[in-house]
Order: C-alpha cells, then structure tokens, then sequence
C-alpha cells in the first residue's frame, strides 16, 4: 500500500511543475535512487541493489572531495594586532621576542614561525601599533604547540610579559593556503 501523496505548495523561484515534481514524493531520494512514488522495497533492501549503487556514487563523489581539499594543503596563521601599553615600545617587544625565542626553542614543538609587522599605510594609523603574525605548518603542529607554550610555566611567564608590553585588541586565526612560490634567487 502507498502512502497518501503530499501536494508540494507553490515556490516562488522554483517550478515544481516543469521538473516533474507534483508531490513530496516525486522528488528524488537517496535512499532508492529514483522518485520515492517509484521505489521498489524489495530492490531497496536488497545489497546489489539500487542503493548499492547509490551509496558507491556518495563514496566516489565524497573521495574526490576529500582529495580536492588535501590537494591544497593549508595551515593555520593567527594575526594579534595591538597597541604598546603606557611607558612601552618597539625596544621592549624587540627585548622580549629575544627571551620568547628562548622559551619557544626549549619546547617540543619547533613549528612555529613568527613576524612583527609595523603599518606604514593602513586606513587607520592610530588604532594598532604592531601585528604580531604567528604560522604553524598544519593544525596538528598548532595543537600541540599551543600546549606546550601555554601549558608550561616558562611558556605562560613569557605570555604575562607579552601582556604587560601590548594590549591586543585583535586575535584572529586564519587558514591559509599559498597559491605562488617563487622559484627564482
């Protein structure tokens, strides 16, 4: 026994009519691969079925995404961006990204890579004085270097100090994905 036809409501950008679609069941399903008003449960149950089929299209479609995405290998890059506190400078972040180098050496991980960046053009010049621009070379890396800074007493000194120099406004975490590399010297 079917069950009762649902009658699709009108839509105002799409033409159920046109397609075919009359009803809720005539709209494709997964699960049989055809209308549902046209499913046969003994072929849907069955392992050499339709749905067989079904799920080994979902399995090739997935697997082609999966690559597409580990193609273009990306990797995680966080911006801070912030102001000098009141008596501080360049002097005393350049002073302590020497003593936070240190710190970062004697860690486990030795991913990360880090930049200070002053603007010299920007559509606000007053609100940030400095980016500090860290990069892991994937998530995994970040994780675990994320730990062991923070989760080591050297690791959070460092971090107090960072705080008693600058007030960041920003923190901000990005993926990143390089699209050129220079080959020339």
């Amino acid at each position: 026994m079917q069950p009762p036809v649902t009658p699709l409501a009108p839509h105002p950008y799409f033409d159920h009519e046109k397609y075919g679609a009359h009803s809720w069941e005539d709209i494709p399903d997964l699960e049989c691969g055809r209308f549902r008003s046209g499913c046969d449960t003994r072929v849907d149950q069955s392992i050499g079925g339709k749905k067989m089929k079904s799920v080994l299209k979902f399995s090739f479609i997935l697997s082609v995404f999966v690559s597409a995405q580990t193609m273009a290998a990306t990797n995680p890059v966080e911006f801070w961006g912030c102001k000098f506190n009141d008596g501080m400078g360049m002097d005393d972040l350049m002073e302590w990204t020497e003593e936070w180098g240190e710190v970062v050496d004697d860690l486990p991980d030795d991913g990360y890579n880090a930049w200070v960046m002053t603007p010299m053009f920007k559509s606000n010049m007053t609100d940030l004085d400095f980016l500090w621009v860290g990069a892991w070379p994937d998530y995994a890396r970040m994780g675990s270097g994320l730990g062991d800074f923070f989760n080591s007493e050297s690791g959070s000194a460092s971090f107090a100090k960072f705080v008693e120099i600058s007030t960041c406004q920003i923190h901000d975490l990005y993926s990143s994905v390089q699209v050129r590399e220079n080959n020339r010297e």
